[in-house]
């Protein structure tokens, strides 16, 4: 079974980037956020579209 949501350590874990990166993302309207309370999940396809949006050919 996979993840839904993840949280912004768990993407720093997951995908390799730093959970300041993730979370500069969200607040530049980038990476759509699910908030429960003052926690931030962020939904597995959001970060599938939010990967293919910025891929980029060599």
């Amino acid at each position: 079974m996979t993840n839904k949501l993840y949280s912004i350590s768990e993407l720093a874990k997951v995908y390799g980037a730093t959970k300041w990166f993730w979370r500069s993302q969200i607040w530049d309207g980038k990476l759509p956020v699910v908030k429960v309370g003052r926690k931030q999940f962020i939904a597995a396809e959001d970060i599938d579209k939010f990967i293919h949006d910025h891929k980029q050919v060599a």
